[in-house]
């Protein structure tokens, strides 16, 4: 170990600088408190808390945190929800409150110590339960880990916090890209690559469009492919097992990628037999039945062979038209489907 870390940064334990905070609060509205925070609220690897629930509307939490205190969600520590608080609440007795203990830590570092791999690691690690793990208050006290001198800390925070505050700025310009891609894909889909103008300048209604668009033929989506069919929907958890084949769900699919989060598996003998209806191809067009119906991403090589549940499987005619194309076109505002 570098002589420095076993001269000035000091073996701790979680529970000696950290303390969990159990504050009931059960006239919210009345002591100033508007919102509250679940467990669905909190995003997987997000710092700051982003969204919430109205109290008004009604909750059943009373446990109470402040501005500046760190929430972690102690059931399935694996989904890694742990995040910094910048408004007092209420929230699921599924969250752990943390905040400082004494001056030893400062509050600034405390939210990127409860995000490490390592705090994560042990959280999982002394996790209990088979369908819902949950860790303990107990257990986390007795996580060890290496504290720097309080101004180190504080050097260390200010760099890890003006990477966070870049990583925002990046996020706000994907979200303006991609609000712009969706515009041009309404677009591209609706008047195909014609010039904007030249429709505008000669007024030209849809109908017109479509008759100087003689190259485009309106078609059933059956005609271009090979297969449409649905991934298994009737007690698909009776087929799941602790590892095996990839299994992707509604919650797996987005605009054109997948979440890795929450994944389920099942084995290759029914991969190949009582799911063999569902087994997945490369370059099948996967589609979203419920929650955000008309979501849709294509199926990479490196999933090929992976099942599905509940969702709509699409195989192209791949001579006729491109994977991407289809999965475009469903999470465009021209799919009937958004």
């Amino acid at each position: 170990m570098n002589k420095l870390f076993t001269d000035e940064w000091k073996p701790v334990k979680f529970g000696d600088v950290v303390k969990n905070v159990n504050v009931t609060e059960k006239k919210p509205l009345k002591n100033g408190l508007d919102r509250f925070v679940g467990l669905e609220h909190m995003d997987s690897d997000d710092l700051k808390i982003k969204r919430w629930g109205l109290i008004k509307d009604g909750t059943s939490f009373t446990k109470k945190f402040l501005r500046g205190q760190i929430l972690f969600g102690k059931r399935r520590v694996y989904q890694h929800k742990a995040a910094l608080a910048d408004f007092d609440g209420l929230c699921s007795g599924d969250i752990l409150v943390f905040d400082v203990k004494n001056d030893r830590l400062i509050p600034e570092l405390l939210t990127f110590i409860v995000q490490s791999d390592k705090f994560f690691d042990y959280a999982i690690e002394t996790s209990a339960g088979s369908l819902s793990p949950r860790t303990k208050w107990k257990f986390l006290s007795e996580y060890k880990f290496l504290l720097p001198p309080v101004e180190e800390q504080k050097r260390i925070a200010e760099i890890l916090w003006a990477v966070e505050d870049s990583i925002g700025k990046l996020e706000k310009s994907m979200k303006k890209a991609s609000n712009y891609k969706k515009n041009l894909s309404n677009y591209l889909f609706t008047y195909g690559l014609m010039n904007f103008s030249e429709i505008n300048k000669r007024k030209l209604k849809q109908t017109a469009i479509g008759k100087l668009r003689q190259d485009y033929k309106l078609v059933k989506l059956e005609e271009i492919c090979e297969k449409i069919t649905v991934g298994i929907v009737i007690e698909p958890s009776s087929y799941y097992v602790e590892t095996g084949i990839l299994a992707f769900r509604s919650l797996n699919i987005l605009e054109d990628e997948f979440n890795l989060n929450n994944l389920v598996y099942v084995s290759s003998v029914n991969n190949d037999t009582k799911l063999l209806k569902s087994k997945l191809k490369e370059k099948d067009v996967l589609i979203v039945r419920s929650g955000y119906p008309g979501t849709a991403c294509v199926v990479p090589k490196e999933y090929d062979g992976a099942n599905c549940i509940d969702l709509l499987i699409i195989r192209p005619k791949q001579t006729v038209v491109n994977s991407k194309y289809i999965s475009n076109f469903f999470n465009s505002a021209k799919s009937s489907c958004q």
